[in-house]
């Protein structure tokens, strides 16, 4: 490969990497099964901002129950309901 060559494939890679999942929307065949049928994909969002949300609630109460020294108080009643939710 030239060097021009190469510095345009690191360009694009760069830019592919940078641009992250919705690169694969590039993909004609990709792009036309999240167009015809959005429904799994609509689902998956609506799971991952659940379990996001649940997370940040699981590091937030943590962090209220967590001591001076760093011990975190583990017999937390609403900390053990999130624990359960996430499982």
């Amino acid at each position: 490969m030239e060097e021009c060559q190469k510095r345009s494939w690191v360009q694009i890679i760069t830019d592919m990497i940078e641009e992250g999942p919705t690169v694969l929307l590039r993909l004609p065949k990709i792009r036309k099964a999240i167009i015809a049928h959005p429904e799994p994909l609509m689902w998956y969002s609506k799971k991952r901002v659940e379990i996001e949300l649940l997370y940040l609630k699981f590091m937030n109460r943590r962090t209220y129950c967590t001591d001076e020294k760093g011990v975190v108080n583990e017999s937390d009643t609403i900390l053990h309901a999130i624990k359960k939710t996430s499982i």
